[in-house]
């Protein structure tokens, strides 16, 4: 008896999903269905959309407005700071090398030698820095990777 009611209702589904959408002539193959959004309505859509975009590309101007005038963005913690003496110096070295046509592998200057291009963090093979750090000076490319990847 559960088996009938259930493939009554199986029918059942099926029966309505048929009647909501169309099918094509081969039977066995549902059409997708038509675009009812009228030009008006995806107008109204588009203006959303970039309405949206914009305030969120203004917040983010907003956040970083130190950036777009050639300030780097660090913490007050003066000798705690990674940005600046860890991050900025190594990068800057990365860029040296890029404009000589090495890739930065070992860097002389920390624990009397360091893997550098082994540790990952500076991500020296992704596009966006390879093209970022060989064409901009140190300072404007870190503006740029912070804004980017924040």
């Amino acid at each position: 008896m559960a088996s009938r009611r259930c493939c009554k209702t199986f029918q059942n589904i099926l029966a309505m999903t048929r009647e909501k959408t169309s099918v094509a002539p081969a039977g066995d193959l549902i059409a997708p269905a038509p675009n009812t959004m009228s030009d008006k309505a995806r107008r109204a859509k588009l203006i959303e959309n970039l309405t949206a975009a914009m305030c969120i590309a203004g917040i983010v101007a907003l956040f970083f407005r130190n950036l777009f005038f050639g300030e780097v963005v660090a913490t007050n913690d003066v000798g705690t700071n990674d940005l600046l003496y860890l991050n900025l110096p190594l990068r800057a070295l990365y860029g040296e090398a890029l404009k000589q046509g090495e890739l930065l592998q070992w860097m002389p200057f920390k624990y009397g030698g360091f893997p550098v291009f082994a540790e990952g963090e500076g991500g020296f093979l992704h596009p966006f820095n390879l093209i970022v750090w060989f064409l901009l000076p140190p300072v404007s490319a870190m503006n740029l990777t912070i804004i980017f990847h924040a």
